[in-house]
């Protein structure tokens, strides 16, 4: 991508190799490097197909590839991971939808309902005072507390990571796709909404006494005996704009009582057999649409879109010449065994819990 956009998107990806927890490891994500994709169905409900024409949007069951991830740009990073400052870090889940023809079209949700930053200056800013001094390693805490004071949209997304316990399961937690989108139908009517998945299952947290007991793969391991007992089963929801609804800015979320359709139901129904192919070499992007589906204006939204682009070209070249590993998949994850470990053991334990 070329011209000031296609500027801002690189700045965006190489901005985050200056920070040392995001130096990506060769081949991998720069961030949600560690993940697992599964296959399953989308059905769109008569309400979605009322607000867009979009081809995976009008009932008929669609193939999907799902990514669940943690945040992380180690792929071989603890499922129990926190800061020294004690914030947790989001979890992902993107999903593309396989439409008839060969296209696809992706949504890429991450579990915190809004973004800490709403331009790509900002984000530039953001990264750049998290950066370590190269004498002492640590970072500037004036410049970060001068930032934080002058954002208090950052301060709130970091207060949201700190307040957050740590999920029991990939399955019991909501995903926000963050950005708002224009939808078209077939009478030509535009509507502004922004997506939500949630969890059939409920939005469930671990205690604090669990969650020093997770183990460093066992939201995978968990995800695995799930599926083991049956689907996982994700709604897609759709909050409509109001009245001066700001459909640009990810940093602002809209008033809880505005209208919202059930857009259709996500069944999970199994593992991808190969995590390498079917999973890592997949390039997911959020500004990847089709008919039916538009931008907003929203500047991090339009920069994202390029920088995953970036991304995915730099991922390819990194792969070549990286050794393969027997033991794990490419994501870091266990591969899948027909052999029933101790640590799966005590994870379906958790299952009949939760």
């Amino acid at each position: 991508m070329r011209g000031p956009r296609g500027d801002r998107s690189r700045q965006m990806v190489e901005s985050l190799d200056a920070l040392p927890r995001v130096v990506p490891s060769p081949g991998f994500r720069p961030v949600h490097a560690k993940g697992v994709c599964l296959e399953g169905t989308f059905t769109a409900t008569a309400g979605a197909r009322e607000l867009t024409r979009a081809a995976h949007m009008q009932g008929k069951p669609i193939r999907v590839t799902v990514r669940f991830s943690n945040a992380s740009a180690f792929p071989r990073s603890s499922d129990d991971a926190r800061t020294p400052d004690g914030s947790g870090e989001p979890r992902g889940m993107a999903v593309k939808f396989h439409l008839p023809g060969g296209e696809s079209t992706d949504l890429i949700a991450m579990s915190t309902p809004f973004f800490p930053v709403g331009t790509v200056e900002d984000f530039l800013e953001i990264v750049r005072v998290q950066i370590p001094d190269p004498t002492t390693g640590k970072m500037d805490p004036v410049a970060v507390g001068k930032f934080f004071g002058a954002h208090p949209e950052s301060a709130r997304w970091g207060k949201l990571l700190k307040d957050t316990p740590l999920p029991v399961s990939f399955a019991r937690i909501a995903y926000f796709p963050i950005h708002a989108f224009r939808f078209t139908n077939t009478n030509g009517k535009e509507t502004f909404a922004r997506y939500s998945w949630q969890p059939q299952a409920g939005v469930f947290p671990l205690s604090k006494a669990e969650e020093k007991a997770l183990g460093p793969n066992e939201l995978f391991d968990e995800l695995r005996a799930r599926l083991d007992a049956g689907p996982v089963v994700f709604t897609l929801h759709l909050q409509l704009a109001g009245a001066g609804d700001d459909v640009n800015n990810p940093t602002k979320e809209w008033p809880a009582d505005r209208p919202s359709v059930m857009a259709g139901t996500l069944k999970i129904t199994g593992m991808i057999a190969d995590q390498g192919r079917g999973c890592e070499s997949l390039s997911f992007n959020p500004m990847r649409l089709v008919d039916g589906i538009a931008p907003s204006g929203d500047p991090i939204l339009a920069a994202r879109g390029g920088a995953y682009g970036l991304s995915a070209a730099r991922r390819v070249r990194m792969a070549r010449g990286r050794p393969s590993s027997s033991s794990t998949s490419r994501s870091g994850a266990r591969k899948p065994s027909s052999r029933k470990t101790p640590a799966r053991r005590s994870v379906k334990k958790t299952k009949r819990r939760h």
